[in-house]
């Protein structure tokens, strides 16, 4: 619970960027094996998550790029 109520804040105060915050919650459901990892990282075999991944890349570049 803590983890969760840690994430939540991390986030809502914009301490770091959201990626990081969520990557590094997804790396410490691991560590402490709350999790098995076959289920934390079932949803990345989604097609659909993979499409929104790449797509926030792309809108990164294009905001770099344009500068909007």
């Amino acid at each position: 619970m803590q983890l969760v109520i840690l994430t939540l804040a991390l986030l809502l105060n914009d301490v770091l960027p959201p990626h990081f915050v969520l990557v590094m919650a997804m790396t410490a459901v691991l560590c402490l094996n709350l999790v098995p990892p076959e289920l934390a990282l079932a949803g990345f075999s989604n097609e659909g998550v993979l499409t929104i991944a790449v797509l926030f890349v792309v809108a990164k570049v294009c905001f770099a790029l344009v500068g909007l």
